[in-house]
């Protein structure tokens, strides 16, 4: 768990702000000077039980950040164990100890669950890791993942369209790259996929396809992401005169050069389009189907129920293609119903909306559906209103088959290591998490059992 609040605390403040190291002394714990930069956080406690900052800049400003309620949380008869009473300190106390006649508050910026107390100090095991703490995003970069909703298109940085537009001469409506992301602000899933769409423009050749999915699979050692299922939307490129046979060997022709990651390819149907779109691109598939693995279903939601793409469906299970389709994510949750029950999807991607019947809760946790969810996807489309109010918490608590995705991470702020680090996981729910991401997933169950073990041995 690092501390990256404050570098300013080291040498400057050596001498004022002391951390409570859990040793054992005559007075209950000992303290030594901070000599480290971005090292725990002191608040004093004077004698009326009132937080008081110390030496530390951080923890001056926390207290003065803090209202009233917070700043007379510490009891001397509750000092041992305590945490933080409220949510809006940008550090969170996790441990109030005595030092001879000061308290000290252990503050870090990596917030632990309210209402739930840390081990008392005064033994050696008081910092070992505790598998229910929020574990810091460097940790969550190497636990080993499955990413099973990756939309490739939505990987094109800003910096890669201006490339792809000198390299195909093709006009773009924006002044620089600044103006560009500061069109990322999106009011819904239609106002996403309206630039999604236009910046989808500069993919024109097999290169261009290739370059993208190599800019992708050279990021997943870094994201520890071991197995990736990377979907792509054909019809928005066949629409524009560009040859299935160059999106598809592009595409694989990368997967190829990076053995190192596992990778497989799923073709997405538009579902604002017509059903006999989605039944001839299939057929306009059908000679590259040696690379791809299954079929989804993605776009604007709203108005386009699942059951509308029913033959074209039963006719990708027919090719030995799985199933999956984007549901409840902005539609209802009778979408999820109609995903499973018409289109007999082996996979719900995003299924949030699910939580709103809890018929249909308990049937998938009775049939361990998987579900594909993506919290800064659905954040930024206001799906949720922030991540503190994402549903995933309940949807682990209610027992589904969840995982962690990036959806379009180019577009919402960041790749899956973003994603889980924004909800501040403890190791338990990381390691859950990612086990179902290779349980969910179309390996072969030698290689699932292999990953498998990878998360179990993995620590933070």
């Amino acid at each position: 768990m690092t501390d990256r609040s404050d570098s300013n605390c080291g040498p400057r403040y050596g001498q004022a702000c002391r951390v409570a190291t859990g040793w054992p002394s005559r007075s209950g714990v000992s303290s030594r000077p901070c000599r480290r930069p971005n090292s725990s956080r002191r608040l004093g406690c004077c004698g009326t039980g009132r937080l008081r900052p110390g030496g530390c800049p951080a923890a001056r400003r926390a207290v003065r950040a803090a209202p009233s309620s917070a700043r007379t949380a510490c009891r001397p008869s509750s000092c041992a164990t305590t945490t933080a009473p409220s949510p809006t300190l940008p550090f969170r106390p996790i441990q109030v100890v005595h030092a001879g006649p000061v308290r000290f508050v252990r503050f870090r910026c990596r917030i632990a669950p309210i209402g739930r107390a840390f081990p008392a100090a005064g033994r050696r095991g008081a910092d070992a890791p505790d598998p229910q703490a929020p574990v810091a995003s460097p940790t969550v970069t190497v636990l080993p993942k499955a990413e099973l909703h990756l939309h490739i298109e939505g990987t094109l940085e800003p910096e890669m369209v201006f490339e792809l537009a000198r390299r195909n001469d093709v006009a773009l409506p924006y002044r620089d790259i600044d103006d560009l992301r500061a069109r990322y602000r999106f009011a819904d899933l239609q106002s996403f996929l309206d630039i999604y769409y236009a910046n989808m423009a500069v993919l024109r050749t097999t290169r261009d396809f290739h370059d993208l999915a190599a800019a992708y699979l050279r990021r997943c050692p870094e994201q520890g992401v071991r197995h990736a299922e990377i979907f792509f939307d054909p019809q928005a490129h066949l629409a524009r005169g560009v040859p299935m046979s160059a999106v598809v060997e592009g595409l694989s022709g990368a997967i190829g050069e990076f053995p190192e990651v596992s990778a497989k390819l799923i073709l997405c149907f538009l579902r604002d389009q017509s059903a006999d779109s989605a039944e001839e691109t299939l057929r306009r598939a059908e000679p590259h189907l040696d690379d791809i693995v299954g079929v989804g279903l993605d776009s604007a939601e709203i108005g386009h129920p699942p059951s509308k793409f029913a033959t074209v469906f039963a006719a990708a299970r027919k090719l030995g293609l799985e199933p999956v389709a984007h549901a409840g994510e902005e539609g209802p949750p009778a979408y999820v119903r109609e995903a499973l029950d018409v289109l007999g999807v082996r996979r719900v991607d995003h299924g949030i909306r699910a939580m709103e019947d809890p018929d249909l809760v308990a049937r998938l946790r009775r049939e361990r559906v998987p579900l594909t969810v993506c919290p800064l996807s659905n954040v930024r489309l206001g799906c949720v209103p922030d991540i503190a109010h994402h549903p995933l918490p309940a949807m682990l608590a209610e027992g589904l088959n969840v995982s962690v995705h990036s959806d379009d991470p180019a577009y919402f702020g960041g790749y899956v290591t973003a994603n889980l680090a924004a909800l501040r996981l403890s190791e338990d729910q990381l390691r859950l998490l990612a086990a179902n991401s290779f349980e969910s997933s179309f390996v072969t169950a030698q290689a699932r059992e292999r990953y498998l073990a990878e998360v179990r041995a993995w620590r933070p």
